[in-house]
């Protein structure tokens, strides 16, 4: 699994091509398997990064897709 430090989320900015420095990191809630996180950049932008197991990112996507035009699901 992914553990989350500043030199392991900004290689994974430079692996993606995005051109940020992050230099926080804040855990959050918001997931049961994985982890969730806030990340500050040195440029001043704020990022969340959702890491979760790829089954269960389908499932989520499934139900996202199922209900996407439901009043209940936040956009």
């Amino acid at each position: 699994m992914f553990e989350p430090s500043l030199y392991r989320v900004n290689s994974l900015f430079q692996h993606h091509q995005i051109n940020d420095e992050i230099v926080q990191i804040e855990r959050l809630s918001g997931t049961t398997a994985g982890f969730v996180l806030k990340l500050e950049s040195k440029q001043d932008h704020t990022y969340i990064l959702k890491y979760d197991n790829p089954n269960e990112i389908h499932l989520v996507e499934h139900l996202l897709n199922t209900y996407e035009d439901s009043i209940y699901i936040h956009r």
